[in-house]
């Protein structure tokens, strides 16, 4: 359904991804009870849509295309597409541009700018905004808030017309403006096979949008969007942080083949290793000894491994604990064997330990036998038990009677509004999946 309304106010907007409720009117808007005719002659009617980013202003009228939904706020029109009307005169233009629909211009300045350039303004607003300079009051900084308000307000809606043809719901374009950007418009007409690389974008549905309009099976593009999505998808459903060649190679072949049933158009394994290398070539991949790994992943591998190399070779005090060591395990009547004895000690010889060890081989008793130890080195040291999970913390209490134990996500601050636990700047010494923070504190000499 289709027709032109004017906004009557604002019910709701959401500053960050632009969801808008307003109150509206319209003449000629079809209304859900109106059967097959609209009324003729009828007056404006008040009605609430709701979609993206709607001009919050009665200085333009507006062409809506969308369809009613019933919600238990009633019926709502859900808006699909619009396109605002502006009066094509100086006094319509003056309205729209000091609207506040553009970041930087209000009523004086929207005035200043329709009287030098007149019914053009619009129009140099949009090609040739570098001319607003000539008005005084618009610096550089100011100008570049301008143009990008009016550029990312365009872009939203013109990708919405792009893929109104693919059935798209309007909040899945803002998803996608959200996360490319203005770049959105240019990468669905020019390459958009790069939608594989958003969550929730496998390549069988962007494939299928894409091939509405360009069937061609072999297009490079089509082998990229595969090849991206094979890597991305290894990482969110198995936690690959990369794929060897000729896996990723494979599994891109196995989404490209899948809808193609004549075996003389599918895809071969050769073409498809071709792009990869120039994926490679251009640096939308990276490629380490055979292995392909997507550039953000690889930065975050090279610098965790950077960290721990320089912790492990790093100059590190070796501790004596073999006093404490005794005193641990007769309180406690621990009776530990070799190789768990050998892990406590190296703990405190080295920058960082990793233990590890199937369920029931003795992890949980050499962390407890290591957080003791410290407790008779350090008694006013700190320690910190970290876990993936709430669960998983809570059970490292438990076991091991140390009461700081978070989640890896609510320790490091990520997302919970609090701190890092070490304030130090440096990474923590890492316990059989833990934490153990000492690196606060300096270690007295050794009793």
């Amino acid at each position: 359904m289709q027709g032109t309304a004017s906004y009557e106010k604002n019910v709701f907007f959401n500053p960050t991804n632009r969801y808008t409720v307003m109150e509206m009117s319209s003449k000629d808007l079809p209304f859900p009870n109106d059967g097959e005719q609209k009324p003729s002659g009828c007056r404006k009617r008040r009605f609430t849509a709701v979609g993206y980013d709607l001009p919050r202003t009665s200085a333009v009228e507006v062409w809506l295309e969308g369809n009613w939904k019933n919600s238990k706020y009633g019926y709502q029109f859900e808006v699909e597409q619009w396109t605002e009307i502006v009066p094509q005169t100086t006094q319509g233009i003056q309205a729209y541009l000091g609207s506040g629909l553009i970041k930087g211009i209000g009523p004086r300045l929207a005035q200043e700018i329709v009287d030098r350039f007149g019914l053009q303004a619009l129009e140099v607003l949009e090609k040739h905004p570098e001319q607003l300079l000539q008005i005084r009051g618009i610096t550089e900084s100011r100008l570049e808030d301008i143009r990008k308000s009016y550029a990312e307000s365009r872009a939203l809606r013109d990708m919405m017309s792009l893929l109104a043809p693919f059935q798209l719901t309007p909040k899945t374009a803002m998803k996608i403006y959200e996360y490319f950007g203005p770049a959105s418009v240019e990468i669905l007409r020019k390459s958009p096979y790069e939608l594989c690389r958003m969550p929730g974008f496998a390549f069988k549905r962007v494939d299928a949008i894409v091939r509405k309009t360009d069937n061609r099976l072999h297009e490079p593009q089509r082998i990229r969007g595969a090849l991206n999505c094979a890597l991305e998808d290894a990482r969110n459903r198995q936690g690959h942080m990369f794929l060897p060649e000729s896996d990723m190679v494979s599994r891109a072949l196995g989404l490209l083949n899948a809808a193609i049933p004549v075996p003389q158009l599918r895809l071969n394994r050769e073409e498809t290793e071709t792009e990869l290398q120039n994926m490679v070539l251009h640096g939308e991949v990276v490629s380490q000894n055979g292995n392909i790994f997507q550039p953000k992943l690889f930065d975050q591998e090279d610098t965790v491994a950077r960290l721990i190399s320089e912790r492990v070779a790093g100059p590190h005090e070796a501790v004596d604990i073999s006093g404490p060591l005794e005193r641990v395990k007769q309180k406690f009547h621990m009776i530990l064997s070799e190789k768990q004895e050998e892990a406590v000690r190296t703990v405190f010889r080295s920058g960082l330990s990793i233990i590890t060890g199937s369920p029931g081989t003795g992890k949980t008793t050499v962390l407890k036998t290591i957080i003791e130890v410290y407790k008779l080195l350090w008694p006013n040291g700190k320690i910190s038990l970290m876990a993936l999970t709430g669960r998983a913390s809570r059970r490292m209490a438990e076991s091991t009677g140390v009461e700081e134990a978070r989640t890896l996500h609510s320790a490091l601050g990520l997302g919970t509004g609090e701190e890092p636990i070490s304030k130090a700047g440096k990474a923590p010494r890492m316990v059989d999946g833990t934490f153990a923070d000492s690196l606060n504190h300096k270690p007295p000499a050794c009793p």
